[in-house]
């Protein structure tokens, strides 16, 4: 297991379940391995060495821990109606359809459906969601532009949370607030 998650030969971008047998050959008094035997230990410790996940790795400063620190702060608050926290994200979305009506299940038989797509467009989802109440909104826009995102904050304000003096908004990107006062 600690050759898998290990970093891979050189010139090669991955484990494959030869390249691993070949190894535990090398490093083992086995005469031999075969890729299917790498292949249920592999499983038995839920790991997949060819398989990668895009993650933002953050520069880990002190500024860094102190926002994070602050966000986790505002999660551990109790909840405030004239101070409502919410968290706030977008993401475009394509739109697809099918080219071949899928098969449906049957007893035995899983649904099946074509590779083949027809791309129908894209949207932006803007996300809202209030961790207190465990509320959350979905605004589905044509397109991701700051006029849309003012209309998001605008509708938070007037029709989600007219009471409140404050609302605190956590998303992921920084927003500089005197970009956003022109719109």
């Amino acid at each position: 297991m600690a050759i898998a998650c290990a970093k891979p030969p050189a010139g090669r971008k991955r484990w494959t379940l030869t390249l691993l047998a070949d190894m535990m050959v090398k490093l083992t008094d086995h005469d031999s391995l075969s890729g299917g035997t790498v292949r249920r230990r592999l499983a038995e410790n839920d790991l997949k060495p060819w398989r990668r996940d895009m993650w933002c790795i953050p520069q880990v400063d002190g500024e860094y821990v102190a926002r994070m620190e602050d966000v986790l702060d505002l999660y551990a608050e109790a909840p405030d109606p004239a101070r409502p926290l919410v968290c706030f994200d977008e993401t475009p979305v394509q739109l697809i359809g099918e080219v071949r009506q899928p098969i449906p299940a049957e007893p035995g038989q899983r649904e099946r459906y074509d590779y083949e797509y027809r791309r129908n467009g894209t949207v932006n989802l803007f996300v809202t969601f209030d961790p207190h109440r465990g509320w959350r909104n979905v605004k589905v826009t044509d397109r991701r532009a700051a006029v849309d995102y003012a209309q998001c904050m605008r509708e938070l304000v007037d029709v989600h949370y007219p009471g409140a003096i404050c609302i605190r908004v956590v998303q992921e990107q920084f927003v500089d607030p005197q970009a956003w006062s022109a719109v």
